[in-house]
């Protein structure tokens, strides 16, 4: 019989939260199972260098866990939504779509991103924490009351927070600027949960390491200032292959006033080895500014310089591959665009996507780029110009595209822009093509901003994609009509009760 697993229980103000259960490695292998305690809640994933997060849809009436499965042999890290009761027919398992993910090793030399989960402020009690107490064998981990968010680390266990910022002093500081999505997208921009940096005077109020058998947890915790609430618990997970070579090349620049700026890795900065930059002040990358500052052994420099200089390849080489594929999707959904205002053009001249361009997202996402996407759509008015409308685009994967760029371009009175562009890292902002400042001093409001999950219907033909379900939450309702929406032929509108 296998050794009993490790338990650590969650809670906030005497409310149990979730339970995180480690299994402990056995030959190679690594089980980590979340559980919310019967509650509903909300899972999403973060590929590799994705900014806009995957919405993992499955039925929250049924309980059901997260677990996380680390194979023997090398086999390849899986996440699950786990079905505890299915039914005749139904699938146990529902994938989390990611697909590179690692497990920590000896070799590992920073944290490995596992999840973040972020708490509603208020939380329904399903059982106490004390009534949990009484069970031998566990952990317990006790949030503090203004906490809505936990981000999860794995480490191996020999690894420590205290021993190892004597190493690299910068990585709290990145930890607690930058957001956890960064270590899978590559980029900052992610989202606005850290916008107004954790003082760093609270360092052991934030973190905490949970010491698990043979792999350790090491726990962040604050309060997400600039992002919206859930309204129930939120799973999020991301591809952490390259997490670490993240961390190592992310720049911490001094400011000489008592503070410093954090940033993901620069692909300029980092093309060469590290002892080729030295002497090259603008990389102020951790990896560098540990070998500057005579804080790597000569010993560790020989066991970690190889290992280290590998996964900066694979990061720079990643970071390439991805900007050419950007770049052809790009272009691709700029001439798909292009060919739908020419298809739907009236003779007359008028531009119906100008006036509703709601509906002309609509139509063109489900004839033309196809479910699953997200439909954003922001209400924009001017009292004294007589502008009160809504501006809507449509995202795809990490690309925007704007039917009606012209339009919002002559408002907000700039250059005109291309209709399909790089994301701007949503749910978490309603974006406007980065104008919203710009508009906003111009004497516009923009508020109402909704986002729908457009998806493909299931035993619908796949060719016909105009069959679709428009995914809207319930308080969205009021909203969609009040703007006049005319959903186009064949889409379905599917409420949640939330």
């Amino acid at each position: 019989m296998g050794k009993a697993p490790y338990r650590l229980a969650i809670s906030r103000d005497g409310i149990d939260v979730a339970r995180i259960m480690v299994r402990p490695p056995d030959e190679g292998k690594l089980d980590v199972i979340f559980s919310f305690l019967g509650r509903e809640y909300d899972a999403f994933a973060y590929p590799l260098h994705a900014i806009n997060p995957l919405y993992c849809a499955f039925d929250r009436s049924t309980q059901t866990d997260i677990t996380y499965h680390h194979g023997a042999g090398g086999r390849q890290v899986v996440i699950h939504v786990k079905r505890l009761q299915p039914m005749e027919g139904e699938d146990r398992y529902l994938d989390i779509p990611l697909s590179s993910i690692v497990a920590p090793s000896t070799d590992t030399i920073m944290p490995l991103p596992l999840a973040k989960i972020e708490v509603p402020d208020e939380l329904t009690r399903t059982q106490t924490a004390g009534k949990r107490r009484k069970k031998p064998g566990k952990l317990f981990f006790e949030m503090e009351s203004d906490c809505t968010a936990l981000e999860i680390y794995l480490t191996n266990p020999t690894w420590s927070l205290g021993r190892h910022t004597e190493t690299f002093p910068e990585l709290v500081s990145l930890l607690l600027t930058l957001p956890f999505e960064t270590w899978s997208a590559g980029k900052t921009a992610v989202n606005e949960s850290k916008v107004s940096p954790l003082a760093h005077g609270v360092a052991s109020r934030v973190f905490t390491e949970v010491k698990m058998g043979d792999v350790n947890l090491l726990v962040m915790q604050y309060r997400q200032p600039h992002m919206p609430q859930p309204l129930r618990p939120r799973a999020t997970f991301i591809d952490n292959a390259l997490a670490e070579a993240m961390m190592l090349h992310a720049q911490y620049v001094p400011t000489g006033t008592g503070f410093a700026m954090s940033s993901a890795p620069s692909i300029d900065l980092i093309r060469l080895p590290a002892p080729m930059r030295l002497n090259d002040l603008r990389d102020q990358s951790l990896w560098v500014r540990a070998l500057r500052a005579g804080r790597v052994s000569e010993q560790a420099k020989e066991r970690s310089a190889k290992l280290i200089d590998d996964k900066r390849i694979a990061l720079v080489n990643s970071i390439k591959d991805h900007m050419r594929q950007q770049t052809e999707i790009i272009d691709s959904m700029q001439r798909g665009a292009e060919a739908f205002h020419f298809a739907y053009r009236p003779r007359e001249g008028k531009r119906p996507w100008a006036f509703e361009s709601v509906n002309e997202h609509l139509r063109y996402v489900a004839e033309a780029i196809r479910p699953p996407a997200l439909i954003h759509c922001t209400r924009l008015r001017h009292e004294e110009r007589g502008i009160d409308r809504w501006y809507a685009f449509a995202t795809k994967g990490d690309v925007d595209v704007h039917l009606n760029i012209e339009w919002l371009c002559g408002v907000a009175e700039v250059e005109g822009r291309p209709m399909a562009m790089m994301s701007e890292g949503r749910p978490f902002s309603d974006g406007l093509c980065a104008l919203r400042g710009v508009l906003m001093d111009k004497g516009f409001v923009c508020d109402n901003t909704v986002t729908q999950l457009l998806m493909p219907s299931e035993g619908e033909d796949e060719h016909d994609m105009r069959t679709a379900f428009l995914y809207a939450p319930k308080s969205h309702v009021a909203v969609m009509k009040e703007a006049g929406w005319e959903i186009p032929e064949g889409i379905r509108v599917l409420m949640d009760d939330e």
